[in-house]
């Protein structure tokens, strides 16, 4: 398991955990990051990532990818 932040451009990978507070966990689980997702990473860069999740593209920093974890 690894923090989505680690992830390539093009891998598609299993949400496993979210290790952060309640309410970012909350507003993560809102948009679709909920444990059993399928997560394809769609760019991985230095400042941050998109990710595509339930057919929906989602732009996030590396410190919220961080705390996403993934296999």
């Amino acid at each position: 398991m690894m923090p989505l932040s680690m992830a390539r451009t093009g891998e598609t990978l299993i949400i496993k955990n979210l290790r952060c507070n309640e309410e970012t966990k909350k507003h993560l689980m809102e948009i679709g990051f909920s444990t059993g997702e399928k997560a394809e990473v769609i760019k991985n860069t230095s400042s941050g990532l998109i990710v595509n999740i339930k057919g929906v593209k989602i732009a996030l920093n590396r410190g919220l990818a961080m705390g996403i974890i993934v296999e």
